[in-house]
């Protein structure tokens, strides 16, 4: 019997990057390819290339990464600090978000992000074994028609909160979410 392991730090910079690459196709953009190599002089070990951003990368996309990361690592619960705290390794990131200046960005993140957690974590491992995933990957994993005008609406219900496989914990949404399987 083989015994395969797992390199968790590579596998967390898989999830950073898928993340990157689902919210910012949820958030409208066109993905080009997300990669994850050896980390480089500036210490990234990965990066998601948009085709087009018109109006630039909503801040949600530049904390997704983060966000994510801190999901794999520590579960759905973990605190503002915590991601304040990952923010100082994670300096692109960081700039993107306080030229934002928009203080519900990190629960509107965390919200984006747990909805979308199943897509994720496939195209994470999908990443994580072939160092690469294209855009239509991502589509694939999101479920999106191959329609313009569905997938236009079902990216809509995504950021809306309700796709059909997200379901708020308390009435009315609130910032507790999980996925709902069936």
């Amino acid at each position: 019997m083989t015994k395969h392991t797992v390199d968790r730090a590579q596998l967390a910079v898989a999830v950073h990057e898928a993340a990157h690459a689902v919210v910012g196709r949820v958030m409208g953009l066109s993905v080009a390819r997300a990669v994850i190599h050896p980390a480089d002089e500036h210490g990234h070990a990965g990066r998601c290339e948009f085709s087009r951003a018109p109006l630039g990368t909503p801040d949600v996309v530049d904390l997704a990464g983060t966000v994510a990361e801190l999901r794999f690592q520590r579960g759905p619960r973990f605190s503002s600090f915590e991601v304040i705290d990952r923010l100082s390794v994670h300096r692109d990131d960081r700039r993107a978000l306080t030229a934002s200046g928009d203080p519900g960005t990190l629960d509107r993140t965390r919200r984006l992000i747990e909805t979308t957690w199943s897509p994720i974590r496939e195209l994470a491992a999908r990443l994580y074994g072939y160092r690469e995933i294209s855009g239509e990957q991502v589509d694939a994993a999101l479920k999106l028609s191959e329609y313009n005008d569905e997938s236009t609406m079902q990216l809509a219900a995504i950021r809306s909160g309700r796709w059909p496989a997200a379901r708020p914990i308390v009435p009315g949404g609130g910032e507790l979410w999980r996925l709902h399987q069936g």
